[in-house]
């Protein structure tokens, strides 16, 4: 995947509600897993809508993105707080950040990622972490809840009908059955990838970590791994 150009245009944080109050929520029910501290990673922050609801719980907050579109919207967003924008990735991170965090932390990236990528990247961040400090991924595409979503359960007031249930699973398998053919080497999928809890479990397990897994208060499809030092 052509990651620079598919990036390179990207203006919009695709949250669940864009108004201020919705984002304020978002960024309140996620720093209840962050805590506070002296210093925050956030890799992929986009143009900083929940990185500067997590700013007054740390000293100093570095926020990490790939899109230039979204990452000079940030740093007009942004200026004149305790918060430091690089342009950069999951894959490049830890080549242009310097010094350990207490919180590291990824939201809705862990989809365009593939489960080599994500082990690496957790690996090298348990290499960063201050003492009692802590990962946490967010907005993770569940792999079982995120079909059921495509098949129009899980989201609707009405549990659709049997008829509807099995003509939008012949439309998700049929995505999945083609996009080998269509793909082109590429990996993403057009859905994104998908990850079942066990996957997360056994990377933090692999890392010496202690996980909890919650499901996210704002999409019924995704859920986070916070992880820490097991004690």
């Amino acid at each position: 995947m052509d990651w620079e150009k598919y990036w390179s245009d990207k203006s919009d944080d695709r949250r669940p509600d864009m108004t201020p109050e919705g984002v304020a929520r978002e960024g309140r029910e996620k720093l209840l897993h962050l805590g506070s501290g002296d210093r925050l990673l956030d890799v992929g922050c986009g143009t900083g809508k929940l990185l500067s609801h997590y700013a007054p719980n740390f000293r100093e907050c570095v926020g990490v993105e790939r899109s230039p579109s979204m990452l000079a919207e940030a740093r007009m967003n942004l200026r004149d707080r305790n918060i430091v924008l690089l342009h950069g990735s999951a894959e490049d991170v830890w080549e242009i950040v310097d010094g350990d965090f207490d919180v590291i932390t990824m939201g809705g990236v862990a989809q365009y990622l593939t489960p080599n990528e994500i082990a690496a990247f957790v690996m090298r961040a348990t290499k960063r972490l201050k003492p009692a400090g802590r990962i946490a991924i967010l907005d993770i595409i569940h792999s079982r809840k995120g079909v059921l979503r495509m098949m129009g359960l899980g989201r609707h007031k009405e549990v659709p009908s049997g008829l509807e249930i099995v003509m939008r699973f012949g439309v998700v398998f049929a995505r999945w059955a083609a996009w080998p053919v269509i793909a082109k080497g590429r990996t993403f999928h057009p859905d994104g990838h998908m990850y079942a809890p066990e996957f997360f479990a056994a990377i933090a397990k692999e890392n010496g970590m202690k996980i909890d897994m919650p499901m996210s208060m704002y999409y019924d499809y995704r859920f986070h791994a916070i992880m820490e030092a097991a004690r």
